[in-house]
């Protein structure tokens, strides 16, 4: 994040956001190859722009020479700008990753979705995964991302790849949740490996963490009740 923040300093000036317009073409020509942006766009608050850069939301003055990395927070109303602006982009990311490379397990009465980003080597995965039957009694399905901690080529990430490529995913899951047995059989899938990066990217540090339909984060473990006490208190 510090190196982004610092190619920001040195390469955006103040022709780049000139105007009430900004030349996103010449930003992302500026910032080289490894700023993935996906808009600049007026903050609330005038003089700055909110830009989603990298999975990131970060704030940067009209004339490109001052960059801010935090949040902005309504005292009125009481929300963060920020936080709602990381959800919009947690949800939209999320929302292009197709059916077929995740592992779903299905609600029959769907009320609500969460999708967690797990590792098969976590004691609070797996003390969740128990759950999983109950989440879906309570209509939560529950939809899960790879997220190994050990990062990409560590071997928990390359038992996972054998997870994602199994022909039943939902019981090679929970075969390696529960009982530590893994698929013999392995492929020459991507999955685990780009859902690890889509996860650091949005900010996911530790597991289980889930996504709520919305985008918002929520870390660690919680029962089926208190997830679904906690989703019904955000329709109120």
């Amino acid at each position: 994040m510090k190196k982004i923040l610092l190619t920001l300093i040195l390469l955006v000036s103040a022709d780049v956001f000139a105007g009430q317009s900004v030349d996103l073409t010449l930003l992302k020509d500026r910032l080289g190859s490894q700023a993935k942006i996906k808009s600049v766009k007026p903050s609330i608050i005038d003089g700055l722009y909110e830009v989603q850069i990298n999975g990131q939301i970060i704030y940067l003055s009209n004339d490109g020479e001052k960059v801010i990395s935090g949040s902005v927070y309504d005292l009125k109303n009481k929300i963060s700008h920020t936080e709602m602006a990381s959800n919009r982009l947690r949800k939209e990311a999320l929302a292009e990753i197709a059916d077929a490379d995740k592992i779903i397990y299905q609600a029959k009465d769907e009320k609500y979705k969460v999708t967690v980003f797990t590792d098969i080597s976590c004691p609070y995965c797996t003390k969740l995964h128990k759950q999983v039957p109950a989440f879906n009694d309570l209509g939560i399905t529950v939809e899960y991302l790879a997220f190994p901690r050990a990062g990409i080529g560590s071997e928990t990430e390359k038992k996972m790849q054998r997870v994602w490529c199994a022909e039943n995913k939902t019981l090679a899951l929970t075969e390696a949740k529960e009982n530590n047995k893994f698929p013999k059989k392995s492929c020459d899938g991507k999955q685990v490996a780009q859902q690890f990066l889509l996860g650091d990217e949005l900010g996911i540090n530790a597991t289980p963490t889930m996504v709520l339909s919305d985008g918002e984060l929520q870390s660690g473990y919680m029962t089926p009740d208190d997830l679904l006490t906690y989703l019904q208190s955000k329709e109120k």
